[in-house]
């Protein structure tokens, strides 16, 4: 016997109106009765309407208590509890790590613990105790929580009781450098907490299995999204670990980067792992090495409404956009190749723009800034276009020598949405494999599975993620993937480690850019 798939319906005012009035009008001819006023103004209607006004909220608490009884759908306090039922919980915040500048006039002894504190009263500490010398610099770590526990390089923090021989106050960071404060996170998404769960159901835990310490690594610290695993690695008897953290909301070039800062890793991650397992294998801990990339993406978008011919809007600026895959290459992308002043520069696009009507924007790799520009005139050939802009280009001088390129593309109505939505899919990645052996990776493949959760290959998943940011998007295409040295072949996965015990690497956003899908 076929038992039919049960839904729970859910009736809306009009429709519980409706039953009610039919019902009463129905009752009276069964006792032949006359039938009575049930029209819109009569009393029957009007009853038929409170009830009705005060049963749809009933039904609708119906539906969200169904929700709540099932680990996939639970909301607030019910998802709290299918958590606690499994020795799970929602993640506390954490805090930041990295180091500051030692700035003492002499070596001095800086003991471990020794505070600081930032503008707004946050804590930190420093998380190696050790002779440093003047500029040195000093690993410290947040006893605050929270995204604002970050701080960007140069930021400065002050000491508590300064050690001997040092200022009242440290920067943080090394003057001149990219580094800073980073890995602070609010408390964990509630979504993430349930895909732990849900993971944790797929695959339970039990005899030190891949499970045990993928759920180990993330109860170690709030600052670790993610905990991978390897089993098998180096062969049988071994498990490889690999910690991701968040990427940053800090306005710096390494506010992507996805790696654990070394002293939460020596002195909470690993501890904390190899301590509640026993001791039947090689257990090799790590975080991950970033690997940037660059990225170009088509997307399908409605048409200006001074195109030709015209479209409804909502998608390019501009009727002609530039710049564009106006040669159908399979790869494309629009770099910066010189930079004469901060509104004059070189790109190789193929063909020119359109002086004072062509509309183009960039993201900058250094602050993740989207900034957007008009183009005033141009001289010069196809693939050499010396460009004249209105607006400046912000941090020049490190976005063209520290970072070499900047991708330009046309300026989109919804612009800010496919920056979030790109930006938000590298986010969720996980590491890439440890080996390709054929002999251990049936064994050693990473886990989670990327097919099944956080996948490390730019793929489908990037660019669904743009397509489903916005209704105006019909569809997207990659166009580039890869780094001024060349593109990445195919399957567009991260490098592989040099040995097989050194970290696995992890995709991480640089020059990004959109165009026109000539493809659609």
């Amino acid at each position: 016997m076929t038992t039919p798939n049960a839904s729970f319906v859910v009736r809306d005012e009009s429709t519980i109106q409706a039953a009610w009035l039919r019902t009463y009008q129905n009752g009276f001819s069964q006792y032949g009765l006359t039938p009575p006023n049930i029209l819109p103004g009569s009393e029957a209607y009007i009853r038929a309407r409170a009830f009705a006004r005060q049963l749809t909220v009933t039904e609708s608490n119906g539906v969200v208590s169904v929700q709540n009884q099932m680990p996939d759908s639970a909301q607030g306090d019910y998802l709290g509890r299918w958590l606690s039922l499994l020795g799970l919980g929602i993640r506390p915040a954490g805090g930041s790590a990295g180091n500051i500048t030692c700035n003492a006039t002499q070596a001095t002894t800086i003991p471990v613990g020794a505070l600081l504190l930032d503008s707004t009263g946050l804590v930190y500490a420093v998380a190696v105790g050790a002779v440093y010398q003047p500029n040195q610099q000093v690993p410290v770590v947040s006893l605050s929580g929270g995204v604002a526990t970050n701080h960007a390089n140069g930021d400065v923090l002050t000491w508590v009781i300064p050690p001997a021989f040092c200022a009242n106050t440290a920067v943080v960071g090394l003057p001149g450098a990219e580094d800073g404060l980073v890995g602070g996170v609010d408390a964990e998404d509630p979504e993430n907490a349930r895909s732990r769960m849900v993971l944790r159901l797929q695959n339970p835990m039990g005899g030190g299995n891949w499970t045990t310490f993928f759920l180990l690594g993330a109860a170690s610290t709030p600052v670790v999204r993610a905990f991978y695993v390897y089993p098998a690695a180096n062969g049988p008897g071994t498990v490889h670990c690999a910690a991701v953290g968040y990427a940053s909301t800090l306005a710096a070039s390494n506010a992507r980067n996805r790696d654990v800062a070394a002293a939460v890793m020596n002195s909470t991650v690993t501890p904390f792992v190899t301590g509640n397992v026993a001791e039947h294998a090689e257990i090799v801990i790590t975080t991950v090495v970033n690997q940037p990339v660059d990225v170009a993406i088509g997307l399908s978008l409605p048409a200006a409404p001074a195109a030709s011919p015209p479209g409804p809007g909502g998608g390019w600026l501009d009727g002609s956009p530039w710049p564009a895959n106006s040669t159908g290459a399979s790869s494309f992308k629009c770099s910066i190749t010189g930079v004469t002043t901060s509104t004059i520069f070189t790109c190789d696009a193929p063909t020119p723009p359109i002086s004072g009507v062509s509309r183009i924007a960039w993201l900058d790799p250094l602050t993740w800034n989207l900034y957007s520009a008009t183009v005033l005139g141009y001289t010069g050939t196809s693939g050499a276009y010396v460009v004249t802009i209105d607006t400046p280009f912000v941090n020049l001088a490190a976005s063209f020598v520290a970072i070499g390129v900047l991708f330009v593309f046309p300026q989109m109505v919804n612009q800010a949405l496919y920056v979030a939505a790109l930006l938000g899919a590298f986010a969720t990645m996980g590491p890439g494999e440890k080996t390709n052996a054929a002999g251990l990776i049936s064994r050693a493949s990473r886990k989670p599975l990327p097919t099944t959760q956080d996948p490390y290959v730019l793929g489908n998943s990037q660019l669904q993620a743009i397509t489903d940011s916005d209704s105006n998007v019909i569809a997207s295409a990659w166009y580039w993937r890869g780094t001024l040295a060349g593109a990445l072949a195919s399957p567009y996965a991260p490098n592989l480690p040099g040995a097989i015990a050194s970290p696995p690497s992890i995709f991480t956003p640089q020059n990004c850019g959109w165009y026109p899908n000539v493809s659609t």
